[in-house]
């Protein structure tokens, strides 16, 4: 077996000091539970408290077996650590197990569970999780999640409770805001969430902790909406030099497509496989000058590319021709074709040839259809608009003057209440009655 190098040595150090806290902690929580199970077992006489310590006394044996699991993670980190000669090597799971089962173990206090998400939260910060390292990691901040948000430990008093809370907040802010934050699940990141509202409203809990609470709430509730493409200022300045774009690439393809590089909406050196999707996807393109950049001979990787971008299989000669051709309005004498037969565009000639289009489609990946039965969504449509409908109709109740708006108003308020007999909605009776 080869020697421990530097590396592994200064590993070794730096999750020994860490866990030799929580270690040392755990073992004091042991001594403590043995001094009181001597105390109680000397004096026949229990009083109150005396009592209060021998029910702890009852599960000792159950918490001693659980002290000895949770030091043996901690010993056997240490031994699989003496070799690792690279950090990136470790597997977050496997320093974080011993930490995670203190902080779920109830059988632990509050200054050992507090230890624990200290070291937890130290991890995090120092980027000791790789987001490179999806499937590892991914699984690593779950666990963390999990744990942190189950949490559980013996009260010693309110004060020393307050703290492990806050350590807990602590450790929840730093995992959805650090890099490895983004591989958390919706489920995890709503637990996350759950965790700071309940501890925001606790009335029992301090005012400096539930504001600390509601604090972290509000940079995780930012950070969820920055996350939201649709809040991006970056894709409405994208939409607007699209368009622009668009409009240089109608007056001069090459023009274009130059613009779109320069503003990062098309990769350089330029794609062929991303410039033919880009122009079957791009309804603002002019099909006229679609035809004038793929025929032109300086973009014949871009038209084998735009060729390769159909999907002809199953199809007959004149339908892939079809199926090509409206993609593109082909350059020369195509615009005098159309003038010649304009009766192409109008009347019962294009009502035929769109039909056509339609039944090719639908023959292909591009036409997926989903057939779904009358009705059968009615009951989430009304589940969704019947609050403001009845809001709506209280208010033109209440307010009009008018006779054939009370009618209207009532006659409303019957078919809310016939609707919500249909699907047996009680909420909607008794918002109607009130």
């Amino acid at each position: 077996m080869a020697a421990p190098n530097k590396v592994s040595s200064g590993l070794q150090l730096v999750f020994g000091c860490v866990g030799a806290r929580v270690k040392h902690s755990i073992l004091y929580d042991g001594a403590a539970r043995e001094q009181r199970a001597y105390n109680s077992g000397g004096n026949d006489n229990n009083n109150d408290s005396n009592a209060a310590d021998a029910n702890v006394v009852i599960t000792d044996s159950t918490g001693d077996a659980a002290q000895e699991g949770l030091l043996k993670s901690f010993y056997d980190l240490g031994e699989s650590l003496v070799f690792v000669e690279n950090l990136q090597e470790l597997d977050p799971n496997m320093f974080l197990g011993p930490f995670l089962d203190v902080i779920r173990s109830e059988d632990t206090t509050g200054p050992v569970t507090g230890l624990a998400l200290s070291s937890v939260n130290k991890f995090l910060s120092y980027g000791m999780i790789n987001p490179k390292n999806e499937a590892s990691s991914s699984a690593a901040v779950q666990h963390i999640a999990d744990a942190v948000t189950h949490a559980r430990f013996v009260g010693t008093d309110p004060a020393n409770d307050e703290v492990v809370l806050m350590k807990i907040l602590q450790v929840l802010r730093t995992l959805l805001l650090a890099d490895v934050g983004c591989l958390l699940t919706n489920e995890s990141v709503c637990e996350i969430m759950q965790s700071c509202f309940r501890i925001c409203f606790e009335t029992r809990l301090s005012e400096l902790l539930r504001k600390s609470a509601e604090h972290t709430l509000v940079d995780l509730v930012q950070l969820l909406f920055a996350r939201l493409p649709s809040m991006s200022e970056d894709n409405r300045v994208g939409g607007k030099l699209l368009n622009v774009g668009s409009e240089h690439f109608n007056t001069k393809p090459a023009k274009g497509i130059q613009f779109l590089q320069e503003n990062g909406l098309l990769s350089k050196p330029l794609d062929p496989s991303e410039v033919a999707a880009f122009l079957r996807d791009n309804p603002l393109f002019d099909k006229r000058m679609i035809g004038e950049y793929v025929a032109n001979k300086k973009n014949l990787t871009e038209l084998s590319a735009f060729v390769k971008s159909f999907d002809f299989r199953g199809l007959r000669v004149d339908e892939a021709l079809r199926l090509y051709l409206e993609a593109f309005r082909l350059p020369g004498e195509a615009p005098n074709e159309e003038i010649v037969m304009p009766a192409e565009h109008s009347g019962i000639l294009r009502e035929n040839y769109e039909w056509k289009v339609l039944l090719r489609r639908g023959e292909t990946s591009e036409g997926t259809y989903t057939h779904a039965m009358a009705g059968v969504f009615d009951h989430d449509l009304f589940s969704l608009v019947w609050g403001p409908v009845v809001a709506a109709l209280s208010y033109a109740f209440h307010r009009s003057v008018q006779p054939q708006l009370v009618k209207k108003a009532v006659r409303g308020f019957r078919k809310c209440a016939m609707i919500a007999g249909h699907y047996g909605m009680s909420d909607v009776f008794d918002n109607l009655k009130g």
